[in-house]
């Protein structure tokens, strides 16, 4: 019996047309349904509808699928299906859908989680720019969805206290491109600054952790990637002058491409084990201290405005400095 069988017994045409594009889809005609209604919201934003318009174009399809207690949704990127967990709400649906949409245009530009002849320096810094970036894109198009449909669509980015925060303080200030690229700036850095991102890398240890001898040893020995490919990247992504917002970025300092203790020391362990060799030569990440992650514990049990109320003092000068 798959999951569908256990929602509706009829099953919905190959594609759905819908305001961001014709889709290829498998599920039941309930999940149809949601996801009309997802794509409608998604219809009314900016960068979110171009992303879910192009993936469309690209053949990207969608299924819903329940993925674990800590996925809410994913793309495959070797045949573009985008997965998602058919038990969230309908606006955690559609901001979901635009994130990993964001990550099917990611793949286009030229990040990817995990290339061949990659550095384990390069593959841990590409795999939080990604987040980064989709996060930031994703919680843009739910601050438009909530602006577009109050009530229940307001929500959609309620669990994320220091990127929401950023992104109500810039956007609601004025909406117009140059006001959303100092906001995105804001919301790209954010992530980095929170505790979110040593979820992620946790995870890329585990894969590391996991992998082959020898795809660990081609990673310890691959040549390190020209960091300013991600300067026009980025640019291409809709992070448009970021550097005049961040004028402090360099992608080899610590705050931006090192790792929390704990994950680096797994990481040497890793590779002291498969790698014995190449433990003493091997090149790790700089561990990073940044003293911003226990403000914003993201993906808590906690309403964004409840978490933030406490926390004005410390928290205004980590946004004011972007405006």
């Amino acid at each position: 019996m798959t999951a569908y069988d256990l929602i509706d017994i009829d099953v919905c045409p190959r594609t759905i047309e819908t305001p961001v594009g014709v889709w290829p889809f498998v599920g039941s005609t309930r999940e149809a349904s949601w996801f009309r209604s997802i794509a409608e919201a998604v219809s009314h934003t900016k960068k979110g509808a171009e992303l879910v318009r192009r993936a469309a174009a690209e053949g990207c399809r969608l299924s819903f699928f329940n993925l674990g207690s800590t996925t809410l949704g994913a793309i495959a990127e070797a045949n573009s299906h985008i997965l998602i967990d058919p038990d969230l709400s309908l606006p955690t649906m559609a901001r979901i859908l635009v994130h990993e949409c964001a990550h099917n245009e990611q793949f286009r530009l030229g990040l990817s989680s995990m290339r061949e002849n990659m550095t384990l320096s390069d593959a841990l810094l590409e795999d939080r720019i990604r987040e980064a970036a989709a996060f930031t894109l994703s919680l843009e198009a739910a601050w438009e969805m909530g602006k577009n449909n109050p009530g229940t669509w307001a929500i959609t980015h309620a669990a994320t206290p220091l990127l929401s925060l950023n992104m109500d303080w810039h956007l609601a200030l004025s909406d117009n491109e140059g006001n959303r690229n100092r906001a995105r700036a804001a919301m790209f850095m954010a992530f980095f600054s929170d505790r979110l991102s040593e979820g992620y890398e946790g995870r890329m240890i585990a894969k590391i952790e996991e992998m082959p001898a020898e795809k660990l040893r081609g990673m310890i020995e691959a040549k390190p990637r020209n960091r300013d490919d991600y300067k026009h990247i980025l640019e291409n992504h809709g992070f448009r002058h970021l550097r005049q917002h961040l004028p402090d970025l360099d992608w080899n300092a610590p705050f931006w491409c090192g790792l929390y203790k704990p994950n680096r020391d797994r990481l040497a362990k890793a590779i002291a084990e498969k790698c014995p060799d190449l433990a003493k030569d091997a090149v790790l990440p700089p561990v990073s201290h940044r003293i911003s992650r226990k403000l914003a514990p993201i993906y808590g049990f906690v309403v964004a405005t409840q978490y933030v109320c406490g926390l004005v003092p410390e928290l205004t000068p980590l946004i004011k400095r972007f405006y």
